[in-house]
């Protein structure tokens, strides 16, 4: 009987340590530039939770991913994004086979909103007047 770890091809006797290590390596974790704000999904981000704060995205409203990309004219991949970092801080509900919904906003969450839509206006000026 043949074991892989004493087998002697030595494409399997090379391969063996690589594939171990990639078994029981964790993921790395996320880095801070990841969301840079020059990045698209950034500011695909920025752009709706501004209108989930302001209410242009109503609570309860059903997020078609296509018809957001088009909207505020970004990628799938970076309206993916946008939603689950929405979704990861509670903004948005993302149910498989169902969709992603506008979550219901309670007083304490909406405060939170508009204390980071605060650091938002500071890197994006050009969304003031849309909370005037």
């Amino acid at each position: 009987m043949l074991f892989w770890g004493s087998c002697h091809y030595p494409f399997f006797r090379t391969m063996l340590p690589a594939m171990n290590s990639l078994s029981r390596q964790p993921a790395p974790p996320p880095r801070l530039d990841e969301w840079a704000p020059s990045l698209l999904k950034a500011q695909l981000y920025g752009r709706l939770l501004l209108d989930i704060i302001i209410g242009v995205l109503k609570p309860g409203e059903q997020l078609d991913e296509n018809m957001l990309a088009q909207r505020y004219d970004g990628g799938l991949a970076g309206i993916r994004d946008a939603l689950t970092r929405l979704a990861l801080e509670g903004l948005v509900l993302r149910k498989a086979r169902v969709g992603t919904t506008v979550a219901p906003l309670d007083l304490e969450q909406a405060r939170d909103a508009f204390a980071q839509s605060g650091s938002m206006i500071r890197r994006w000026p050009c969304f003031l007047p849309a909370l005037l």
